[in-house]
This record gives C-alpha cells, structure tokens and sequence, in this order.
C-alpha cells in the first residue's frame, strides 16, 4: 500500500509538473503574440510619423514653389522624388567643431568653388553641426562633411552628430557625400578620417566622391600646425613653393584652400548633372 501510495503522489506530481509547463508554455506563446502585435503598431506608428514628416515636405516645397513663381508642375513628380530638392540650396556643407577657426575656412572655401559652378550663392548651403540636422540633411541633394582631426580620428562632436542626428532607417541612396578635414600634421590622420567621413555616408547608400584632381582623392585635407603651413613659417626658412606660405590674415595655405574650393566645384558640377536628368 505504501509503494502504491508512493507511485500515485509521483504521478501527482508528474501531472502537476506536466500542468504547469504546458501553462507556461501557453504564457510565453501568449506573450510572443503580444509583444508581435506591439512591434507591428510600433512600425506602423513609426511608417505613419514618417509618411506624414514627407507629406509636410512635400507641401512645403509646394508652397515654395508658388512662392518662386514656378506654375504648371507635375505635384505627382514632387511627391516621387523625394531626394531630389528643387529649391536652393541643393548643396549642404556641415563642418565642426562649430568653434574651429581652421574648418570654418575650409567650409568657406568649398561653398566658394560650389558657387561658383552654380553661379548662385543660395545654391551651397553652409551650416555647423551645432545648427544643422538631419532634416537638412534629406533636404539636400548632395552633404559635403567637415570635420578636425582628433587622435586621428574624426571629431567627437561631428562623429556624436552623425550617430545622434542621422537616423538608419531612412537611406539616402540619390544623394552625393564628399568630405574634408584640417589636421595638425602631414602624417597625423587625416587620410583615415576622410575614409571614416565617407564610409559614415556610404552605411547611408550615398554616392561618395573625391576632390577634382587624384591629389584630393578621397577628399580635401588642409594642414595647419606643421611648417611650411603655419603663420610663423617664411620662404627664408623653408624651400616650398609660394602658396605653401600663408598670407597675411590667413589660417589655412592657398594650396589647399584652392583644393577645397575644387571639391565644392566638383560636387556642383554633379549634383548639377544628376538633378537636370
């Protein structure tokens, strides 16, 4: 009697134990079900959010449009274009640290050799990253990025733009991405950083190009802080070429600011070509 005890309290305790997996197992079904049903109306709230963002825009660059004077347009082929801006300025230039002298010429350069190609000074946008968004980003149809070299690697506060500002879900397949950068030194990183600016673009798809000559073939880099390129070094003291020296009231050699001013050239010249097919 005993044993046979025994054996009904184990089979008790089997069904018990049976029981309670297969109501955890209902549980976990259950919870699978909800948590899939929640991402579904997450996306759907998030596609929804984005859908309406783009139908402002597209209102938006109606109302410009009109505003312009510009009559008789295809609405449709607004709304299907969506990264193809007709509104100046088409080009933005981004760099940063907001608060560095160097890139701030830099930029002024490149948006100089885009507007001339332009003919146009609305056409180049130029902006900090303490002031520039992701908006403008997709407003643009080509985004040439600045940045200092730090550590040789691109600045903290432009790269912390990038991941922050830049959102991964909505590629940028149609737009052009061109960099510079301004480095202390000749061999202190700034063919890497350029690399790093470009390849941040390419994980968004966009279409990445280099300076007009294969001397800027990745882009554009300037170097401030190593002799002939500082404002303490003269012809007397070093043999290099005029523009190596920088003139009176200068941060950055006519070398390369005219290299820059060949990056904003190129990139207008592009984006010229691709927004007139």
């Amino acid at each position: 009697l005993e044993a046979e005890g025994t054996m009904n309290t184990s089979n008790n305790q089997k069904k018990e134990q049976k029981t309670t997996r297969e109501a955890l197992s209902l549980l976990t079904l259950a919870s699978l079900f909800y948590l899939i049903g929640l991402g579904h109306v997450i996306l759907n709230d998030v596609q929804s959010k984005n859908e309406d963002r783009q139908a402002v825009k597209i209102e938006e660059r109606i109302s410009n449009l009109n505003k312009l004077g510009v009559s008789n347009f295809d609405q449709q082929a607004v709304s299907s274009q969506s990264s193809v801006n007709p509104l100046a300025p088409q080009i933005l230039i981004v760099y940063g640290p907001q608060d560095d002298p160097w890139q701030k010429e830099m930029a002024r350069a490149v948006q100089e050799g885009c507007q001339i190609v332009a003919k146009s000074a609305n056409f180049c946008k130029l902006m900090a990253i303490s002031t520039a968004t992701f908006d403008d980003v997709q407003a643009a149809n080509a985004v040439i990025l600045g940045s200092s070299v730090q550590d040789a690697n691109t600045h903290y506060a432009v790269q912390q733009w990038i991941d922050q500002e830049w959102i991964l879900s909505e590629m940028l397949p149609d737009k052009i991405g061109a960099a510079f950068v301004t480095a202390g030194g000749i061999s202190a990183g700034q063919e890497g950083t350029l690399k790093r600016l470009l390849e941040s673009m390419m994980i968004f798809r966009m279409m990445v190009v280099g300076g007009e000559t294969w001397e800027s073939a990745f882009g554009v880099s300037a170097i401030t802080g190593e002799p002939p390129f500082t404002a303490a070094a003269t012809s007397s003291d070093h043999f290099f070429p005029p523009e190596c020296y920088l003139p009176p009231g200068q941060l950055i050699s006519p070398l390369f600011l005219e290299q820059a001013k060949g990056l904003g050239r190129r990139v207008a010249r592009l984006t010229l070509t691709m927004t007139s097919k």
